[in-house]
């Protein structure tokens, strides 16, 4: 992915970049101003095509395909207003393509909740029920121009300064057209945990949709709670209200709008808006700010104060992409087969391995369950998060295998040594991670990871370099998994390996400070692994970085510490040379994308 464009740079002889929003799926986002409109904000998001052989007639698609964007006239929708092509900077060989809509001045309620958060408290039920109530009529006007939003979460829902509106951005439609004009690679079907499990499983995507996402953003503004920490994908089910302080009505109507049974939702926004009025005039005299429930407590006024956003992991951030979710429903009746039963769990659990005959088993598949029993044993792993992750990759290869029972299939035998097979990969791989972070396998959560990013700030690492490390070792282990990873599955995995980084951050086998100038080091990194170099740059200073290794076997990124937009990101390439502007500690991080263990050289110099 390219460098952001530095700012000040003008686009298209009229819009001139004053800030870096974001890297999102797609690009760079950015806040220009439109020297044609009296220096009116505007928000420019680039798109890196595939193929940049023929971007304008890309252009001239993708605007057609959004046209009923463009036609949205509603006061909380930005209005998305031309497709531009920009020339091709000095030192790039390919021109660049932007969609321009309206600037929004205000916060996300991610921001928003991070504020609460920060203090202890989180949004009351009558802040939660104007929410719903101010969104409602905006899914209407889109609902009645046939436009699903798809993307409903805590970052595309703006509340904008002037009149403290929610505003809607970052459609659905956008990612559709993107992936069909192949603007990206990635099919994005709703961010985990907001978007309702048939249109994560099947594309289905309908107008009770986005009431399933509205209800999702006001449980976890009700609780101050991410999605994985309440909801349960094998049984379907929201476990939130112990966690909120609620009337019974308001959370019967969220109930309902978080049905697993589409069926039972509410079909139109005006029928969850009059259910909604019923409870808002019951709601007036209620506290503006409620408390984190963490027991029974009552509700306390707060006084809202700046907060920044912690960085998230690939996990969970925004950003729908498409995710290997499998459905388990254990022993309920439904005649389901889960192979993962020959392991012989513990006597105290029950699963479904009780659904197939063992006695079919011929003595050395007995050995080979034994085998793997004793080495899951023997590394600590829990049975469920273990068995959990072989039928992930078991079904992602079988997904007609679902939910039947393979007792008499004739390929039976043949099912199960695969699904065996795959459990000796498993348990291979996982060896690699340290005892102490298999053994909290299944125990990880967005508490876990904000801990970490906590500490590996105090050593003066950002959030972005134990990130893309951790990225760089999952990937070289299960390369099959696409991102977003189910928290509750692959994500544990994820953790777990960004627990060892911050350990090897810990211990500097992974982090060295360059002290003198210039700089020359040489290092082994074994596949996925990588290293972080801090360095300190004065303003005026040209920071030149040299990094000798395989071709294409290394990814280079530099951060500025803490939150600058990147000066570099997995680059492939061994060379690299800018002026610097503003003085601070510079991260660079080097990533291993190779398969065996590599050696490689860095030369850090800095001019005047």
């Amino acid at each position: 992915m390219p460098s952001p464009i530095p700012l000040d740079t003008l686009l298209h002889n009229r819009y001139r970049i004053i800030e870096a929003l974001r890297q999102g799926d797609y690009g760079w986002a950015y806040v220009a101003e439109d020297l044609k409109r009296s220096h009116e904000r505007c928000v420019l998001e680039e798109f890196i095509p595939l193929k940049t052989d023929d971007l304008d007639a890309l252009r001239e698609r993708f605007q057609q395909e959004v046209s009923l964007l463009a036609e949205l006239h509603h006061p909380q929708i930005p209005r998305f207003r031309v497709m531009i092509v920009h020339p091709a900077f000095a030192d790039e060989p390919d021109r660049r393509l932007f969609g321009v809509r309206d600037y929004v001045d205000g916060y996300t309620y991610r921001a928003l909740l991070n504020q609460r958060l920060a203090q202890g408290y989180v949004f009351s039920e009558t802040e939660v029920l104007n929410l719903l109530l101010k969104v409602l009529p905006v899914l209407s006007d889109l609902h009645a121009h046939e436009i699903i939003h798809q993307n409903l979460n805590l970052d595309s829902i703006v509340l904008r300064s002037s009149d403290q509106l929610p505003v809607l951005i970052q459609f659905g439609l956008v990612r559709d057209v993107a992936l069909t004009l192949q603007l990206t690679s990635h099919s994005k079907v709703g961010n985990w945990g907001y978007a309702p499990l048939e249109q994560r499983l099947s594309d289905r995507v309908a107008r009770d949709s986005d009431f399933y996402a509205l209800a999702a953003i006001a449980v976890v503004l009700l609780t101050g709670r991410e999605p994985e920490e309440l909801y349960d994908d094998k049984t379907q089910r929201w476990s939130w209200q112990e966690w909120a302080i609620v009337s019974p009505q308001f959370a019967q109507v969220l109930e309902r709008m978080l049905s697993p049974n589409p069926a039972r939702r509410y079909s139109t926004p005006g029928k969850v808006a009059q259910a909604l009025r019923r409870l808002a005039v019951k709601d007036q005299e209620k506290h503006s700010n409620s408390k984190i429930q963490t027991s029974k407590s009552k509700k306390s006024k707060v006084t809202q104060t700046s907060a920044s956003e912690l960085p998230e992991p690939r996990i969970l951030q925004d950003l729908s992409f498409l995710i290997l979710v499998s459905v388990f429903f254990g022993l309920t009746g439904i005649a389901s087969w889960r192979i993962l039963s020959l392991l012989k769990p513990e006597p105290s659990g029950t699963t479904a391995a009780q659904n197939f005959s063992p006695s079919e088993n011929n003595e050395d598949e007995q050995k080979t369950q034994e085998s793997l029993r004793d080495d899951r044993k023997r590394l600590g792993i829990s049975f469920n998060v273990f068995t959990d992750l072989v039928d992930e990759l078991f079904y992602a290869q079988h997904p007609q295998l679902q939910n039947r029972s393979l007792d008499t299939d004739p390929k039976a035998n043949q099912f199960r040594a695969e699904w065996n097979a795959l459990a000796k990969t498993v348990l291979k791989k996982l060896e690699t991670l340290s005892q102490e972070a298999r053994s909290n396998l299944g125990r990880y959560n967005r508490a876990s990871y904000n801990g970490w990013l906590t500490e590996v700030n105090q050593l003066k690492v950002s959030g972005r370099s134990l990130s893309t490390l951790t990225d760089a070792r999952f990937s070289y282990l299960f390369p099959q998994q696409r991102q977003p990873l189910n928290p509750r599955k692959f994500g544990q995995v994820w953790y777990a390996i960004a627990h060892d980084q911050v350990s090897a951050f810990r211990d500097k086998s992974a982090l060295k400070r360059i002290s003198t100038q210039p700089f020359n080091d040489q290092d082994t990194l074994k596949p996925g692994q990588g290293k972080v170099y801090v360095v300190r740059v004065n303003q005026g200073q040209t920071l030149q970085v040299a990094l000798k290794a395989p071709d294409r076997a290394t990814q280079l990124s530099i951060f500025p510490f803490p939150e600058a937009p990147p000066l570099l990101q997995n680059s492939s390439g061994q060379s690299w040379s800018t002026k610097i502007n503003k003085t601070g500690s510079y991260e660079l991080v080097i990533a291993s994308q190779a398969t065996e263990s590599i050696g490689y050289q860095i030369y850090v110099k800095l001019g005047s």
